[in-house]
């Protein structure tokens, strides 16, 4: 523990004078699921030049819907340590590591929650992502990454939930670009698309 709080020591005094990343390196992504009890909120690291020692981030779910304690991916479980709870500006989340080890980009979510959202009615809902921080922190200095607040949208209808995304593009006639200009048939997950002229993340 004390290891733990000479590194976010180091943090707080050494993020003021870096400049931070303007890339989505930190990003949430609600999962499909035809259980409205047991709804997937991913937590995914994209990309980052250096492997990640610590992440922050405040999630905020609709009135009435609830979230079980998050679980660490296999590749930072044994590293790494999650810290949550609720605050006034949404349930906190630090996934940090007293030992300086990496996280690194990864394909799969550094955390997942399952949230309820079975209390609810029908209609389109969001879950709000602030806040979003990551550092690495190793021996030849300190790199920090923050991303843009996020908003993700989720439908509701008759227990199953989909991404208001994903309803967009599974519509058919929808014109799909990466950030090159290229034409996709699908969206890139984990990148930010053009889909009829909104940037779109996935």
């Amino acid at each position: 523990m004390k290891k733990l709080l000479q590194i976010l020591l180091l943090i707080l005094v050494a993020v003021p004078a870096l400049h931070a990343q303007d890339a989505q390196r930190i990003y949430i992504k609600v999962g499909d699921t035809t259980n409205s009890a047991a709804v997937p909120l991913e937590l995914y690291l994209n990309a980052p030049t250096l492997d990640i020692t610590a992440m922050e981030i405040y999630l905020a779910l609709p009135q009435g819907a609830t979230m079980q304690a998050g679980v660490l991916s296999s590749g930072c479980a044994q590293t790494h340590t999650l810290v949550e709870g609720a605050t006034p500006s949404g349930h906190f989340v630090s996934i940090a590591s007293c030992e300086l080890a990496g996280i690194a980009s990864s394909e799969t979510p550094v955390c997942t929650w399952l949230c309820d959202f079975s209390q609810l009615a029908n209609g389109e809902y969001s879950i709000n992502a602030t806040d979003l921080f990551a550092v690495s922190v190793t021996t030849d200095g300190v790199e920090n990454y923050t991303a843009e607040n996020q908003e993700e949208k989720l439908a509701l209808r008759n227990g199953a939930v989909t991404s208001i995304e994903e309803m967009l593009y599974n519509k058919g006639g929808q014109k799909i670009y990466n950030l090159k200009g290229q034409l996709l048939s699908v969206p890139q997950k984990g990148a930010i698309n053009i889909i009829n002229g909104k940037k779109v993340r996935l």
